[in-house]
């Protein structure tokens, strides 16, 4: 006989609508790996985050109640206005933590060579994931790769952080609260490190390429794939609550800070100014194809740095 037999599991579900059990001691939990001081300062935030907004919630819809609406459903876990709503448990993990190092593509070095450009740039790659569970199992929700290079990385890409990947499923419940919890992992995480020392924190609105994923390979059916805009105002608006809550200084674009003058990278290294940030692996890419066409151009006779300001 087998030890784990097979069960339908929406039939599993069918039967626990109409009678309820207690929930199977979990095999795997995501509480069992191991924590961090990272970890517990994000889930501590996100999880705060979550009973904030059920508990707004809640008093709005108790506002607004005359006296007719009936009462509130516990197994609709969609419904978070009743105060029968039981809050799901939130488990942050840091899953990895390796020390990488970031090399320098020649294109970069050519270009930046009489400047005495680092060839390497170290940094330490993260990998951060949300867990909630549902129905008594622990399901992966959202997950980021970050890179971290402290004090210690050669200019100009020290005490920087960058988000490398992010990636997420639509199974989070309660559903309304989604982004604000989405939202809440990238805000504590950046209020972490900057607590830690960390000065600038980058991210690359570049939404993966239909049938691509950048972390979780299945995902629904109908979950959409943002396009360019929507992706760029969906980080807007979380830099605008982060900023709005104390936790971030300013924010600006790359093309802002870099190219809105139409002024040659290369130029402003040699006055000293800032220079340009090669860090994360897909900024890094973007990065090489436009020294790479700015270099094109030039041996083609163009003017120096390219069209697009080197």
């Amino acid at each position: 006989p087998l030890k784990d037999p097979y069960y339908c599991p929406m039939c599993l579900l069918e039967y626990e609508n109409w009678y309820p059990r207690r929930n199977r001691t979990k095999r795997f939990a995501a509480s069992a790996l191991p924590h961090c001081h990272m970890s517990r300062y994000i889930e501590r935030m996100v999880t705060y985050r979550i009973h904030k907004g059920v508990r707004d919630a809640q008093i709005k819809a108790m506002q607004m109640d005359n006296g007719t609406a009936p009462p509130g459903d516990e197994n609709n876990h969609d419904d978070f206005t009743n105060a029968r709503f039981k809050v799901p448990k939130m488990t942050v993990r840091v899953v990895m933590s390796k020390n990488d190092i970031n090399d320098v593509h020649q294109s970069m070095m050519k270009r930046y060579k009489c400047l005495d450009y680092p060839q390497e740039f170290p940094f330490q790659n993260k990998c951060i994931l949300l867990f909630q569970e549902i129905h008594g199992v622990d399901v992966l929700i959202f997950g980021m790769y970050v890179q971290e290079y402290d004090h210690e990385c050669p200019a100009p890409n020290n005490r920087s952080v960058y988000i490398s990947y992010l990636d997420a499923v639509k199974y989070f419940r309660p559903g309304k609260l989604r982004t604000t919890i989405f939202w809440e992992v990238l805000i504590s995480y950046f209020s972490y490190v900057r607590e830690r020392g960390f000065a600038y924190g980058f991210i690359w609105a570049c939404p993966p390429d239909k049938g691509d994923d950048y972390i979780l390979h299945c995902k629904p059916e109908n979950q959409k794939t943002p396009n360019n805009a929507r992706l760029q105002k969906w980080y807007q608006d979380l830099l605008d609550v982060a900023e709005g809550r104390g936790l971030i200084y300013c924010t600006r674009s790359l093309w802002d800070t870099y190219f809105a003058k139409k002024d040659d990278p290369y130029q402003r290294l040699l006055r000293g100014e800032e220079g340009t940030k090669a860090g994360s692996s897909v900024g890094v890419g973007r990065a090489n194809q436009i020294v790479h066409k700015g270099g094109s151009q030039n041996s083609k006779g163009g003017k120096h740095g390219g069209k697009n300001g080197g």
